[in-house]
């Protein structure tokens, strides 16, 4: 297009103006300064591309993450936590794999369906934090304690403590809130898996990358977005 430009230029100037030949050798010259010019300043214009150390980088830090989560679900002694965020990881790089057997990397498409593929994962794993947050902060309350500590105080007719039969329901009340609270997580956790799983099954039955424009396709990748938005929504209003 710049070279079209350039030789545009020049012709129009010289049939316009018929000018001597001491200015159309000018005005040759300038058009070939401006095409010489040309790919500088476009390669300027053009946002600067993240290098191998920068995507390096990011992935190394979120393994570190998950890996320090992991740690954090082995230490409360969750392991159906640890056993979603393990599985979740593994159904991701199915899905990459899949996707990348169908398209090249540099595709529009790919990076698309990755991407939203991409963020139901990073959404479920967030949720796994929240969840080992959740657990942690009622690591120190014991329900059948709880339960205990309630009839002794019911039965006591020496003293009677009504302040603090409302505080030990209280505890018992918080416990269970954040329990139920965790099992949403869970639940949206295996919903994210499922998700990937059907996705990658969708995929998996295309023969050549034209076939990525199937409506089941889209609707595989439309469900996808829907899920990681409303993972995020839900922990947003619960933080």
């Amino acid at each position: 297009m710049a070279l079209l430009v350039c030789l545009f230029f020049v012709w129009a100037f010289w049939s316009w103006f018929s000018p001597p030949w001491t200015m159309r050798l000018a005005t040759g010259l300038l058009a070939v300064g401006v095409f010489a010019l040309w790919p500088l300043y476009f390669a300027r214009a053009l946002p600067p591309a993240p290098d191998g150390d920068t995507f390096a980088a990011a992935g190394q830090d979120e393994s570190q993450q998950v890996a320090a989560l992991l740690r954090e679900l082995g230490s409360l002694g969750f392991t159906e936590g640890a056993e979603q965020l393990e599985m979740l990881g593994e159904k991701y790089r199915n899905l990459a794999d899949v996707l990348g057997r169908r398209l090249d990397a540099g595709e529009v498409t790919y990076g698309r369906y990755l991407g939203m593929a991409e963020r139901v994962y990073l959404a479920a794993v967030e949720n796994l934090q929240d969840v080992a947050i959740g657990l942690r902060s009622i690591s120190t309350i014991d329900p059948a304690a709880l339960a205990l500590r309630l009839e002794d105080l019911r039965q006591r007719t020496d003293f009677p403590v009504p302040e603090a039969i409302r505080a030990v329901e209280e505890r018992r009340t918080l416990y269970q809130s954040q329990r139920q609270r965790i099992g949403t997580l869970l639940s949206q956790t295996e919903a994210a898996m499922t998700a990937l799983d059907h996705t990658c099954a969708a995929l998996a039955g295309v023969r050549s990358a034209r076939g990525l424009t199937d409506a089941s396709i889209e609707e595989a990748m439309k469900d996808l977005a829907e899920l990681a938005d409303r993972t995020g929504r839900y922990a947003a209003r619960t933080t």
